[in-house]
């Protein structure tokens, strides 16, 4: 055979395998996230809830620093932050898309019915020790405290 065709079939045979191995590769990651995603979720949720406790308890005549938590969203929250402009983040675990979907609205008045916007979703990918790694607004987290508390000043301005 020519050695051209021959180079060709090679390099159609090392990208086939490279295919295949980014391919069980990413089923792999998938079944990681299935597995470990509720979990770490739940956690973020709960640390909020302390978080957002103990804001008010902390800072009781300071509304700017108050937050909220609101679980009524399946698989995620509703995030209201205190004072004027109130944002208020809706967050919802998708683990098939690997993501937590995110929205935010603003309300410049308490009578303000704004509608959403969509913000960046958080992605959810697996690191070398087969943890979670969350990307956050640039930057990564593989501690639910971290993204708890990123996401609280995300909504707080803190």
């Amino acid at each position: 055979m020519d050695p051209l065709i021959e180079s060709l079939k090679q390099q159609d045979q090392i990208e086939a395998a490279a295919q295949e191995t980014a391919n069980r590769i990413r089923l792999h990651d998938a079944d990681i996230i299935q597995a470990k995603a509720g979990d770490f979720w739940d956690r973020v949720t709960s640390y909020l809830r302390v978080l957002c406790s103990d804001l008010v308890a902390t800072f009781p005549n300071n509304s700017k620093r108050h937050a909220f938590l609101d679980p009524s969203l399946p698989n995620g929250f509703f995030i209201n932050g205190g004072g004027l402009p109130r944002r208020i983040l809706a967050a919802q675990l998708d683990t098939k898309g690997q993501r937590v979907t995110l929205s935010l609205r603003v309300k410049q008045s308490f009578d303000d019915h704004p509608d959403p916007q969509y913000v960046a979703p958080i992605a959810i990918t697996v690191g070398k020790e087969e943890e979670l790694i969350y990307s956050f607004m640039g930057k990564r987290e593989d501690d639910p405290h971290n993204l708890a508390r990123a996401l609280l000043r995300y909504v707080c301005g803190l």
